[in-house]
This record gives C-alpha cells, structure tokens and sequence, in this order.
C-alpha cells in the first residue's frame, strides 16, 4: 500500500505517518508536518511524510485538473527538510479511490511496519465517496490505541492556505502572497528547448526557453528570477509573452536570461524561481532598444535579489 523510503538505521523501528498530497508544501502543510515530527518524537516513532502520487484529481478526472507546483523529487525535499525523517508513497488508482473508509484504516495498520500514530489536515476526506474524514478517523484510531492528530487548517489574511489558492494567486500576478503561502518563491521547472536564437544572435542575450512541466505561469510580462542550475542559482530575467518586437505568431513563451552564466543548458532541466515583475511586455522601435532595455532590466534585477537575499 505504501513505498516507504526510510534511512536504513531506522528501517525497523516504529512510524507515526502524516499523509496528504503535499503539493507545494506550503506554511499549512509544514504545520501538518512539524506537528508529526513532534508526535513522532512523543511516541518514540519515526516521523513519515505519505504522498499521493499521481495527483488524486488526475485518476478521478476532477476538473480542473490542477498542474503541480513541484516535481517530486522537490517536494521530497521540502517534506524531509521541515520536519520528516522518512518517505512514504501511496500508489493512487481507481481502486483506491474505491476503497470503503475501514478497509483503509485496516489496511493502513496492517503494514510491516508498525504504524503507531497518524497526522492529517482537519479537511483530509478518502476513502469511497470521500466517506471518511477526521471524525472516522479518530474514533477508530482512539479504539485501538494509535495516536491520531487533526491538524487545523491555516489561515494567512482570513484566506485558508491551500495549494489551489496559491495557484490562483500566482496566476494572477500575487507572487507576493504566493511567496508567503509557500515559504519560498513560486518556481517554475522544466526543460531547455531550441528557440529562435535571436536573443544570444541579434542581442547578445542569449536565452533558456523553458518547457514548463510543473509550476504555475503569472501574467505576461518581464520577470526578476533566479535561475537554477547543477545546483547553483543565477540571477536572471525573464521574459513571459509572446517577444513581440521579434515574433508574430502570438505564441507564448518562457525565455530566461541567466545573468554572468555561459553554457549549453539544451535538454537540460531548469528551475527558474519568481521574485517580482519588472515591467510590462512591450514591442521595441529596434534591437538596440530592446538591448539597452535588457540591461536596465538586469540592473533592476539584481537590485531586487540583493534586496531579498537572494
């Protein structure tokens, strides 16, 4: 039921599991884990962050179909550096979707690992139907003596902080809200493509255009970014539109400048993470207008990173 990735010294020993999908691992779901950890360290326990894979809502066909704010292998780290010492992965299908509430719970403690407490979000409904909730939960973990937190659901300005919220708020331009939700700039991750090559060719500028696999898109414009790469991080600006000085074909596109950064990142993957919104796109009279915009754009960047820490 679960793929557990568990450090080999702590392999045999007892686990308390939080569970949940864990998109984004934002503040409320960093409060679901700092809660496991401390039962975890209570009961004597390994703490285990569970998560869904694929997406519940792909195997159920719940539109909208939501994309991921992180790859797995991000949202792995985040989970194990707020607080979990182990991995758990549930395999969801239809069938587990299909599962009465009790088999669940059955099957949940019947693992080979002794399950002795469990952490979830107080909204977390599974099982047929979504029948079972917290209040099952808690019933049937009481009657027979494993621990069992409902953690509250967390609040930032009276909004209920919540994966589909900060895709909202990203998609509309709220990065500020989004960067506070999640407790780390949104990011947007995938691979370097070919391009036009009119940037590195016409303004000495070359470009990253990103195919993006996970990560939410904001409004067209020009963006302060920091750029990812083999992991080092970059200043970098990048350009969300349409590059209408250059191209008419309306089609949209990502293109990263990484500042002081050479090197052929083709087919490589790229993380490209959103600080704040330069400017508007516009079309320019000329290159040479684009070019010296392009260095002013730079020069705000790396003010604004500096500012933020980086």
């Amino acid at each position: 039921m679960i793929r557990f990735e568990i450090p080999a010294n702590k392999i045999f020993q007892s686990v308390v599991l939080g569970i949940g999908v864990f998109d984004g691992v934002h503040q409320g779901h960093r409060k679901i884990i700092r809660e496991l950890a401390a039962m975890g360290k209570a009961i004597g326990a390994i703490p285990v962050a569970v998560t869904f894979m694929p997406h519940p809502r792909e195997i159920l066909g719940i539109p909208p179909l939501p994309r991921l704010l992180l790859p797995p292998e991000e949202r792995f780290r985040r989970l194990l550096e707020v607080g979990a010492e182990g991995l758990g992965i549930i395999d969801f299908s239809r069938q587990l979707a299909d599962t009465p509430p009790l088999e669940f719970v059955n099957r949940l403690l019947s693992l080979s690992t002794q399950v002795r407490g469990v952490c979830v979000g107080s909204r977390w409904r599974f099982g047929r139907n979504g029948d079972g909730n917290t209040a099952f939960l808690a019933a049937e973990f009481k009657r027979r003596g494993v621990a069992f937190k409902s953690v509250p659901e967390l609040r930032m300005d009276g909004s209920v902080v919540s994966s589909s919220l900060i895709r909202e708020k990203v998609a509309a331009g709220d990065l500020g809200t989004a960067t506070a939700m999640l407790n780390a700039r949104p990011g947007l991750y995938g691979e370097v493509i070919h391009g036009h090559q009119l940037a590195g060719r016409v303004l000495c500028a070359p470009t990253a255009n990103l195919n993006i696999e996970y990560g939410v898109l904001p409004p067209n414009g020009v963006y302060a970014t920091l750029a990812e790469v083999d992991g080092k991080r970059f200043p970098a600006v990048t350009n969300i539109g349409v590059s209408p000085t250059f191209d008419h074909s309306g089609e949209r596109r990502i293109e990263t400048h990484i500042i002081d950064f050479s090197g052929d990142l083709y087919q490589r993957k790229l993380t490209v993470e959103l600080a704040e919104k330069i400017r508007d796109e516009k079309k320019f009279s000329s290159p040479s207008a684009l070019e010296t915009q392009i260095r002013s754009d730079c020069e705000k960047t790396i003010g604004i990173l500096t500012k933020g820490g980086l």
